[in-house]
């Protein structure tokens, strides 16, 4: 467990880390996928990386993602867009409109 999470996130996405993350997000690999939604669950508790994935329209990719065949990223990618939400909302920012099902799943 990382006691210092927040500063963590904060370093990562200071870094560059939010580009080859959400590149991630675009590769067939299933253990590649679980691993960035799972990832990106955790990060998209921090606002700013909310806000940095929102203006990377990777809340498009997410959504696509609740389709997958293999439950463990739809449920990561769920995860993921529910704490988008969350976090966007702390610093006044919303998703842009949800598709009917993932309404649902989020």
């Amino acid at each position: 467990v990382d006691a210092a999470s927040a500063a963590t996130k904060h370093e990562l996405l200071e870094w560059g880390g939010a580009n080859p993350l959400f590149a991630c997000l675009q590769l067939d690999d299933e253990i590649v996928l679980k691993l960035a939604c799972g990832a990106l669950q955790n990060l998209c508790q921090h606002p700013a990386w909310c806000s940095v994935a929102l203006a990377n329209g990777v809340h498009n990719t997410l959504e696509h993602l609740l389709e997958h065949n293999d439950m463990t990223i739809v449920r990561f990618a769920s995860g993921s867009l529910r704490n988008m939400q969350i976090g966007l909302q702390r610093v006044g920012q919303q998703l842009p409109e949800l598709g009917s099902a993932a309404r649902q799943l989020v």
